[in-house]
């Protein structure tokens, strides 16, 4: 697991009708594994072990009526023919595409990978052998070649290749700030995707940026400023904060608590 860019919902969530605030949250959120790939995958295969339990339960249940025990067993066999032709088809695609990592690069969700390198992904190939070739060393280039379904430079479902360098990948808890609606109205936006080591850090420097903006924005409606012309921070001018927890996981009990 790796990136930078998404999961997705990526760093830009936030909403509609919300503005963002151009200031960066901080610089130091918790790194993931130096040797991660710059993109998520999983293998569509994954339906296979479940289909194999169905069978098998299928099957224990028609031992107690015989007649029937021929035809449930072809009608399983041919699902799970059907359901491994479609994984075969469907690939290694991405689930997962961070952004200031593959995302910037031009990687989205579902994209279909057909190439690490030099290493070819077939329809055997597992997703551990993709993560492998992903992997490497931090500033060691990699080329990464995949199908978007109904997009190409020339023709659709064109294969296209992409040049990455591998990095350290800094995931940040709060993916996005700013504000909700008309700015001068002070309601500030919060979205937190987990609770790891840095997460009460970078809540907090988004509040102060937050009050800050709003302090800004009661300025150019006619607050006072200083004698170096610049606005004093009220945090009474952020008047509400929506802190936005959907799709969080969780994480730290002391991050949260922080």
């Amino acid at each position: 697991q790796s990136g930078g860019g998404a999961a997705a919902g990526g760093g830009g969530g936030g909403g509609a009708g919300a503005e963002k605030i151009d200031r960066s949250s901080p610089s130091s959120p918790t790194p993931a594994d130096a040797s991660s790939p710059p993109v998520a995958v999983k293998d569509s295969g994954s339906l296979d072990d479940k289909l194999d339990k169905k069978s098998r339960n299928d099957k224990d249940k028609a031992a107690a009526n015989p007649t029937d025990e021929a035809e449930d067993e072809d009608s399983d066999e041919a699902l799970l023919r059907k359901a491994r032709k479609k994984s075969m088809e469907d690939g290694i695609r991405v689930v997962s595409a961070f952004e200031g990592y593959a995302y910037d690069a031009g990687m989205r969700v579902g994209d279909k990978l057909l190439a690490i390198d030099d290493f070819e992904i077939k329809p055997t190939t597992a997703v551990d052998e993709v993560r492998n070739h992903l992997r490497g060393d931090p500033g060691t280039p990699v080329s990464i070649t995949f199908l978007r379904e109904g997009v190409g430079k020339v023709q659709k479902n064109e294969p296209q290749t992409i040049e990455l360098q591998r990095s350290v990948v800094r995931i940040p808890d709060v993916k996005y700030f700013g504000f909700v609606g008309d700015p001068k109205d002070g309601i500030g936006y919060i979205d937190l995707s987990g609770f790891a080591n840095d997460a009460g850090r970078e809540v907090r420097f988004a509040i102060r940026a937050l009050q800050h903006g709003a302090s800004e924005y009661a300025a150019s409606a006619g607050a006072s400023r200083d004698d170096s012309g610049m606005v004093a921070m009220d945090p009474t001018n952020l008047k509400g904060l929506v802190l936005d927890l959907r799709s969080n996981p969780g994480g730290l009990l002391t991050s949260a608590v922080d």
